[in-house]
């Protein structure tokens, strides 16, 4: 939920021009907005701005008791009126940009977010808004840029270390991404998804152990997470360890029974393990969650065939190449030509 920053909630008698009773309206709902009765003070707040049209700071205030009742469209003309009538102001435009961003106008909301930042009205926040639009709409290097001007008041901000690791990783800039994941996992060591993201580029790298490792890591802080022990699994299986990959592969398929990928994964390293009525098994599985998975086609294609059922392996070569999956051709080609109708 947008917040807006609190106005000062002592008596404020000083305020130059304005009337007495609207003052001591406005006052009166501070108390009530204290009070936690934001209803309350939307009454007040009004009286005070019917005696007192300009009064800037009533509108500020009922702003934020508006957003208090999620009446995110009273808030913005009140935070707009607010702005027009203190040519002064140092606040509200980050607010202004929060609502519009969460009534869905990220257009508006992406400027007005750079106009708080230019403000310096909670700058950061809005440098960091700005990254998360970005890094939703697929636009990678704006969201770098954005997150790293945020960086600069929080340089240890772990989540958002990782996030812009995200964004680099996404562009496949992957040494980038080693670096911030590291860094992120560094400063907040029990963050999970950083060490289990750097796992993953570390594996795009081909440095295969070093993948085991980080996955491990993320294991230490989340233990039941089947796409970790899944991904830790394919790092084994990619580092030629295929005992240590089945028993991840397992793993997970007991973690997520419908973890169709590590089903399939699983009948990959049976298949390495010459294990293959194991993989025609696992093949299977995966298939059975998931009719469309091209891939645990031709892995069960290449496990029947070596259990001598080569009608069963063609008949899923030619399921799998109807999938477009890449090479099911090639496998029919070479065998399937001898089979009579």
């Amino acid at each position: 939920m947008v917040k807006v920053a609190a106005d000062t909630l002592g008596k404020d008698m000083q305020e130059g021009g304005i009337a007495v009773e609207a003052l001591e309206l406005y006052n009166l709902a501070l108390q009530k907005a204290e009070m936690q009765k934001p209803d309350s003070a939307i009454v007040y707040f009004t009286k005070a701005i019917e005696l007192e049209p300009k009064f800037a700071k009533a509108y500020y205030n009922r702003s934020s008791a508006f957003l208090v009742l999620n009446n995110l469209s009273g808030a913005l003309l009140d935070i707009d009126q607010y702005l027009a009538l203190s040519d002064t102001a140092s606040k509200g435009y980050y607010t202004r940009a929060a609502i519009l961003d969460e009534l869905g106008r990220q257009e508006d909301a992406l400027s007005a977010y750079r106009i708080a930042a230019q403000k310096e009205d909670q700058a950061d926040k809005a440098f960091l808004s700005v990254a998360n639009i970005h890094l939703r709409n697929e636009a990678y290097l704006e969201a770098i840029d954005n997150f790293t001007a945020y960086l600069r008041y929080h340089p240890s901000d772990g989540m958002v270390l990782h996030d812009r690791g995200s964004a680099y990783q996404l562009l496949d800039d992957l040494k980038s991404a080693e670096r911030d994941y590291r860094q992120s996992a560094m400063v907040n060591p029990d963050l999970a998804t950083a060490h289990a993201n750097l796992g993953s580029v570390l594996r795009k790298l081909e440095r295969y152990h070093e993948a085991v490792d980080a996955y491990t890591d993320a294991l230490k802080i989340e233990p039941e997470d089947a796409m970790i022990v899944n991904n830790r699994g394919y790092a084994y299986f990619l580092a030629g360890d295929y005992e240590k990959a089945v028993a991840d592969f397992k793993k997970a398929t007991t973690l997520s029974p419908d973890y169709a990928y590590a089903h399939n994964n699983l009948a990959s390293a049976y298949i390495k393990l010459e294990k293959y009525q194991e993989a025609v098994d696992a093949a299977g599985q995966a298939i059975s969650i998931d009719p469309e998975y091209g891939f645990a086609y031709l892995n069960r294609g290449i496990a029947r065939e070596m259990v001598r059922d080569i009608r069963g392996a063609c008949s899923d070569w030619e399921k799998a190449a109807s999938l477009q999956v890449k090479n099911a051709s090639d496998y029919q080609a070479s065998i399937c030509k001898y089979i009579e109708p």
